[in-house]
């Protein structure tokens, strides 16, 4: 599992001087379909999230994470997902919470399973699976119903390419852009047919002197 193997050095907190932003860096290490071996294989550019100064801000919560792990557990070769304290439910603020060990891989792979639970997602109502993936699907949907172009969005998502990622799926927004666009397409046809018709029917009944003219007097 991916994500088991993540270690505290593949993700690095940096400060971007064009933007005036903090942002956290994936550093890509060695998985099943990137070894390495391959050149033409690897990540052109390391993905990026950036600082976004609320209460949702991925900086602020990696610094609390890195604030509350073990004291000298945080090298680069030190596992990413700790397991947390069971000693008590609620430590306090300046407490350790997590220990000197990995989370358990089913501990993990039920991670996005639970949250979701939490959360209350509307998505588990309606019988959707949620997994660890789910994660990686979602942000795929996002950036390509937002306009992102597929040869950016994969350098985002870390795909190899474009046809690697299937899931592309369209938003209601996005059904009812077309839907529109299709509607006022049949309309103004339609109009364009009533309106032929509408100058035949009249040229015929000229024709048949339904219509017959005055005739002026001299």
């Amino acid at each position: 599992m991916e994500h088991r193997q993540l270690q505290w050095g593949n993700i690095t907190l940096g400060y971007d001087l064009e933007l005036q932003s903090e942002y956290l860096e994936y550093q890509e290490r060695q998985a099943k379909t990137r070894t390495g071996v391959d050149l033409n294989n690897i990540t052109k550019q390391n993905p990026r999230i950036y600082a976004i100064g609320s209460d949702r801000c991925p900086v602020e919560t990696y610094k609390t994470y890195a604030d509350h792990r073990p004291t000298r557990f945080s090298s680069g070769d030190h596992p990413f997902y700790l397991s947390t304290i069971t000693h008590q439910k609620f430590p306090e603020e300046e407490e350790q919470w997590f220990l000197r060990a990995p989370v358990g891989i089913n501990k993990l792979k039920d991670l996005m399973k639970v949250m979701a639970r939490n959360a209350n997602l509307p998505a588990l109502s309606s019988g959707e699976r949620m997994t660890n993936t789910s994660v990686r699907k979602r942000l795929c949907q996002k950036l390509l119903q937002n306009n992102v172009p597929d040869t950016q969005a994969v350098l985002i998502t870390g795909h190899k390419n474009a046809n690697s990622s299937n899931y592309r799926v369209l938003s209601n927004l996005q059904q009812k852009n077309p839907s529109n666009l299709l509607s006022s397409r049949l309309v103004n046809e339609g109009l364009k047919k009533l309106n032929l018709l509408a100058r035949s029917i009249f040229n015929r009944s000229l024709n048949l002197n339904l219509f017959p003219t005055k005739t002026l007097p001299s």
